[in-house]
């Protein structure tokens, strides 16, 4: 489950479209391309335990993507004035990822893998998990950094970054 959530805030994260208190853009790549018109998602995004949130996507795949994944994401959190890098802690703030087509998060999303080329609509209602970080800790300014890459060549595929407001 922490896994799921862990995912699903990176992709939060990476795919947020500009906006008053969001803002992406695009750090490398060539396989994986998002239509960031598209995006569907709460602003400011508010992490309570059993909020539901309706999500979406569309992206375009240039060429088929591998079974297997490496994520690495790299947040920072405001403070002050300036921004601190956020360890990884129980699969939660910068990690690096190993998504396989067995990986839960995969099925959960409704995603078949391997995931072939072509123009992909992702739609879902997710209910925001129970998440023990205190609300002081929680609530600000964030950077987010997502590099995707082919877990078995190193293949950068994609890469997004986004700044972005959370509420609790």
């Amino acid at each position: 489950m922490i896994l799921k959530t862990a995912l699903f805030v990176a992709m939060v994260m990476v795919f947020t479209p500009a906006s008053e208190s969001h803002s992406f853009s695009d750090c490398g790549g060539s396989a994986i391309k998002v239509d960031f018109g598209s995006i569907r998602l709460p602003d400011p995004i508010v992490l309570r335990a059993g909020r539901q949130e309706s999500i979406g996507v569309k992206a375009s795949l240039k060429k088929d993507l591998p079974d297997r994944l490496k994520v690495k994401v790299k947040v920072e959190k405001k403070i002050l004035w300036g921004y601190v890098t956020v360890p990884c802690v129980n699969e939660l703030g910068s990690c690096t990822y190993d998504i396989a087509c067995n990986t839960p998060i995969v099925s959960q999303l409704g995603i078949k893998c391997p995931v072939k080329a072509g123009d992909h609509n992702l739609n879902k209602v997710i209910t925001i998990p129970n998440i023990s970080i205190p609300s002081f800790l929680a609530s600000g300014q964030y950077k987010l950094r997502a590099e995707v890459r082919s877990y078995y060549s190193g293949e950068m595929l994609g890469c997004g970054q986004a700044q972005l407001a959370i509420s609790t």
